[in-house]
């Protein structure tokens, strides 16, 4: 089971990568005007390559951050089925709303923490964009890790 789940973690991850790299600068549906900022274990970050979809009722954002300097990528993706405004509970892969921050040498297979626990808000939801705030502790099964992610917020245009 534990195998099949990092499997998730990794598909998952590959996805957001995948997703990410879909998008180019002159494409007006690749939402550039969102944000995402978070604190991840007491350190705050700016989240400035960033994208979003609400495919029928289910919102999927992410946000990259890549430090040049520290050769580092850092993820995090957020995925809601029937979103509207309200409170949705952080919960395993596949149970719910899912939240996944990665982490790694920018070039390698990052590693992940799932939210295990954590809140998300979505303050306002519409076919045109989405904000709202999160904040959860996200647990690596692998290196048995967790960090935490506060202070979180998005911002987006769909």
């Amino acid at each position: 089971m534990q195998r099949f789940k990092l499997f998730q973690m990794l598909f998952l991850s590959l996805f957001v990568i995948g997703f990410t790299a879909g998008c180019d600068d002159d494409d007006d549906d690749n939402n550039d005007s969102g944000g995402m900022v978070a604190t991840v274990n007491g350190e705050s970050y700016t989240f400035d390559m960033t994208g979003s979809r609400l495919d029928g009722a289910t919102m999927v954002l992410f946000g990259t951050n890549i430090n040049v300097s520290e050769s580092t990528t850092r993820t995090i993706s957020i995925t809601i089925p029937n979103a509207a405004a309200g409170d949705y509970q952080v919960s395993a892969l596949g149970a719910g709303s899912v939240v996944i921050f990665s982490e790694g040498a920018t070039g390698s297979i990052p590693g992940s923490w799932v939210g295990g626990s954590g809140t998300i808000t979505i303050n306002e939801v519409s076919a045109s964009g989405a904000e709202g705030t999160f904040f959860f502790t996200g647990e690596n099964p692998q290196t048995a890790t967790t960090k935490v992610i506060s202070n979180g917020s998005f911002d987006f245009d769909f």
